[in-house]
């Protein structure tokens, strides 16, 4: 069984810029560095957020999920789950890595494409 995913991200024609940082950031600070990656789909995101979490997993104590619907605390084997939920509403996703040597804060920050004419769907040159 399958949950049916909202369709506000593709209504308003939504990508995501993804940033990794060892330090906490704000949306606008972020909009003048460049993403580790561009997504522009919910699964997409959900499975970038999934693998870089996991690419840390080894060393992780918790992983904290910010959506807008407030902090959750991670269960196995829902990371993608999750996120592609959160996104597909056209919501930001933060996630904070508490590892046994500091910490990591990943972020999915949502533009549609007035707030970022540079990436469309088309463009194939990023993921």
């Amino acid at each position: 069984m399958s949950i049916r995913l909202p369709s506000q991200w593709h209504d308003r024609e939504m990508h995501w810029h993804a940033h990794r940082s060892t330090t906490v950031t704000t949306t606008k600070l972020r909009r003048h560095h460049t993403p580790t990656a561009v997504l522009y789909t919910p699964a997409g995101g959900a499975t970038w957020l999934a693998n870089t979490i996991a690419a840390h997993s080894t060393d992780a104590v918790a992983v904290e999920w910010g959506t807008p619907w407030g902090v959750l605390i991670d269960t196995p084997g829902s990371d993608r789950e999750r996120g592609e939920y959160a996104l597909a509403h056209g919501g930001s996703v933060d996630a904070l890595v508490l590892t046994t040597t500091g910490q990591l804060y990943l972020y999915l920050d949502p533009y549609n494409p007035e707030q970022c004419p540079e990436h469309r769907p088309q463009d194939t040159s990023v993921v």
